[in-house]
C-alpha cells in the first residue's frame, strides 16, 4: 500500500509535490502526516537533561523544527548551564546561553502565550501528561484521524 501523505493542517491529501491545495501551503517530508493522522506531539527522543550540547549545538532553525515539549527540556537545559558557565566565569558560553535562552523562551512564548519562569522537573512532568492524556483523548473520540 502506497503512503497517503496528508495536510498536517486540515488533512488534505496532499499533491505530488508535497502542497496542499486547501490549505495553499507546501510542505517538507518531515512535515507531513500519513493517512489523515494527527502527528503525536510526545517527542520521539526526550534531550539529555546534563548536555547542554543538546542546546550549544542547535540552531534557531534546529528550535523551531521542535515540538514544544522538546524546547521545554532544552530550555531547562539552557538554564542549567547558564548558571554553570557563570559560576565557572566562561563568559563566552554564558553569552551564547543567555541568547539560547531568550530563542527558547520565544518561541514557547510564541506557540503557548507564556513560558515558564522556572523549570521544575514537576512542569516537564505536567506538560508531557497534558499532551498524552489530550492525544488519548483524541483517540477516543476519533479525532486523531481526519475523517471527510
Amino acid at each position: 500500500m502506497d503512503t497517503n501523505y496528508t495536510c498536517k493542517y486540515c488533512g488534505t491529501t496532499l499533491t505530488e509535490h508535497l502542497s496542499c491545495d486547501f490549505c495553499q501551503i507546501g510542505f517538507s517530508l518531515s512535515d507531513v502526516c500519513q493517512n489523515h493522522h494527527r502527528q503525536t506531539q510526545i517527542p520521539e527522543e526526550i534531550p539529555m537533561i546534563e548536555d547542554e550540547n543538546e542546546v550549544l549545538g542547535k540552531t534557531t532553525i534546529d528550535f523551531l523544527q521542535e515540538k514544544t515539549l522538546t524546547l521545554y527540556y532544552l530550555l531547562k537545559i539552557a538554564r542549567k548551564a547558564k548558571d554553570k558557565a557563570f559560576r565557572a566565569n566562561e563568559d563566552e558560553k554564558y553569552q551564547v546561553l543567555i541568547k539560547k535562552i531568550y530563542v527558547l523562551e520565544n518561541l514557547i512564548y510564541e506557540r503557548e502565550g507564556v513560558f515558564p519562569k522556572s523549570m521544575q522537573d514537576s512542569i516537564l512532568k505536567k506538560k508531557r501528561n497534558e499532551i498524552i492524556e489530550f492525544e488519548k483523548y483524541l483517540n477516543e473520540k476519533g479525532k486523531f484521524t481526519m475523517n471527510g
